[in-house]
């Protein structure tokens, strides 16, 4: 990239002569460009609001905090609420602080042709400027300055290193990436409704699971801005107006997540009512039902849909699956909210048991964006939303050699292909995965990485939190419920539920978050590493060590294995 001779505060007309190019490229291609402003905060913010009166944007959204001028910020952690809308400018403001759950969810909701701005400190110093999102990686004793900036660091690289990315910086020339070329568009289904054939075809298979045969549940996957969420609620209004279903019970995570069902549904369906919950027409009624409060009744219905499915524990899908004889999962592949790569490969050989007949479909062609979209690849790279285990050799089988070792998390940060395979492992194995555990991962100060390796190939990871050592008066506070302090799960629980007021004063590691490569499971390689984080244990005087879990047998029985005793069980699943 070269620098352009436009130096910045731009006038408003330097402002338009840079951005219209590059506005006139994004919207002909169907893409959608970042422009990072990078610079004191109230500088960004002023630069933001000048794009914002050039663009003059139908549907404009700023998250963080603006100056005293008529644009109405909303908090970062309120991105969710976006999923499903078509928004053509976002402003995203980091000068706040960099919650990567909102920067994923609130990128899917832009669409092609659009622009995101990021507002960001200035480069070199934005790892160690204050940033609000700290306080959720703070545990006691340690304060938000004690949260590394590796995070930050690798971000910054992430952004510098790509060309798609245009850069203001303050008191600085203008870097204007190279313009997108047009994508040649995309072939449209034959039917009104749906934007992409892809599209088409989830909605004829939808709609097949209620007219087709008991037992044949239909799994649908996408990544972000493929129209999932929309042809489920299209399939529901061609049924309904069809008259071939009555009642249909969606469910999710959150009530949030299924707002473009609902949408989708009631512009096909012009007689229906639509109430918070329900939408009542001639046809038939969709009624959103809490999957707690679901398996909690008597409910039935023709047909169950369960949205974002990766971001539900796999006993609760089970139990649906099984309560249901027609229902369709579906969920983002490479989402904030869950890791559907995970769940597709820890759910299939369940559904291969309950329901041999069930069928798979992936929503491949965006609806929102063009293909090879560039802010697509970036949220990919920055947050790592496309990790996956790493590959093995074929006849990687024999686990001999096994090496167990604690990584140096400064090295980890620049080593960009050993944090995909850390990562890919833990978005494989555990289905709550988002890209704040990435942020967590790299800068929790109270926490710890370990690697297992078969040679080269890294095969297992263990995430491992250092609780406890509180004095002696906080400690007895702690067992007499009078303080929580915000972390250290296990001596407060054997403190609180095993009555021992010693508990909190001990030094414990906690085992977080726990993986091994899918091909190499049962192997001894997850039961190993635990065994040297209990003999490093007692090297470093910590005394105890332990895991909070879902109480499933296969997971009692792998932490018995281990040689830990169960001392808490909890009050549900």
């Amino acid at each position: 990239m070269a620098p352009s001779a436009n130096p910045f505060d731009a006038s408003r007309s330097e402002l338009m002569s840079l951005l219209k190019p590059l506005l006139t490229a994004a919207s002909a291609a169907g893409h959608r460009r970042l422009l990072v402003f990078s610079g004191s905060a109230a500088w960004a913010r002023r630069q933001a609001e000048e794009v914002m009166s050039v663009v003059k944007a139908r549907h404009p959204v700023w998250l963080g905090e603006a100056n005293d001028s008529p644009q109405i910020a909303v908090p970062l952690s309120a991105a969710s609420r976006f999923l499903g809308r078509e928004l053509d400018l976002v402003v995203f403001d980091a000068h706040v602080g960099f919650d990567p759950d909102g920067f994923a969810a609130i990128s899917g909701a832009l669409k092609g042709g659009g622009l995101m701005l990021l507002l960001i400190p200035p480069l070199r110093g934005w790892p160690q400027a204050p940033d609000s999102e700290c306080r959720r990686l703070a545990v006691y004793p340690h304060s938000e300055q004690d949260v590394g900036g590796r995070f930050l660091r690798r971000l910054a690289r992430v952004l510098e290193r790509d060309p798609a990315v245009a850069w203001f910086v303050e008191n600085q020339c203008a870097v204007i990436a190279a313009s997108p070329q047009p994508s040649g568009g995309q072939a449209r289904p034959p039917d009104g409704d749906c934007r992409t054939p892809d599209q088409s075809a989830a909605v004829e298979a939808l709609i097949h699971v209620v007219t087709g045969h008991r037992r044949r549940p239909l799994v649908v996957t996408a990544d972000r801005g493929r129209g999932k969420s929309a042809a489920l609620g299209i399939a529901v209004a061609r049924l309904f107006n069809a008259g071939r279903c009555g009642r249909v019970i969606v469910t999710a995570p959150r009530r949030d997540a299924v707002n473009v069902v609902f949408d989708h549904a009631a512009r096909r369906l012009p007689r229906a009512t639509v109430h918070r919950n329900r939408l009542d027409c001639e046809g038939g009624r969709l009624e959103f039902v809490a999957p707690d409060a679901l398996l909690g009744s008597a409910r039935s219905a023709d047909l169950l849909l369960v949205d974002e499915a990766a971001a539900l524990p796999a006993g609760l899908l089970v139990q649906l699956l099984e309560r249901f004889p027609r229902v369709c999962f579906a969920t983002t592949v490479h989402g904030y909210e869950g890791t559907g790569r995970g769940f597709s490969v820890r759910f299939a050989p369940t559904l291969d048991r309950l329901a041999p007949g069930w069928r798979r479909l992936q929503l491949e062609q965006p609806v929102r964006w063009a293909p090879g979209d560039p802010l697509e690849d970036l949220v990919f790279r920055a947050l790592l939303l496309d990790a996956e285990p790493p590959s093995l050799p074929d006849d990687r089988n024999a686990v001999s050699g096994l090496r167990i070792e604690r990584l140096d998390r400064d090295r980890l940060a620049v080593d960009e292909t050993l944090l995909r395979d850390v990562f890919g492992l833990l978005v494989a194995a555990h289905y709550r995965t988002t890209p704040l555990d990435l942020r967590h991962l790299l800068d929790g100060p109270n926490l710890d990485v370990w690697i297992a390796r078969v040679g080269r190939d890294v095969v297992g990871t263990m995430l491992v939190a250092r609780e406890g050592g509180f004095d002696a008066g906080l400690g007895r506070k702690i067992w007499a419920g009078e303080r929580r302090p915000r972390g250290h799960l296990l001596p407060q629980a054997l403190a609180l539920a095993s009555g021992l007021e010693e508990a909190p004063c001990r030094l414990a590691l906690r085992v977080i978050r726990i993986a091994v490569h899918p091909r190499l499971l049962r192997r001894g390689i997850g039961t190993a590493m635990v065994g040297r984080l209990v003999h490093i244990a007692g090297e470093e005087g910590f005394d105890i060590v332990g895991a909070s879990f879902a109480a499933t047998v296969p997971v009692i029985g792998f932490w018995a294995a281990c040689g830990l005793l169960p001392v808490r069980v909890g009050t549900r699943r």
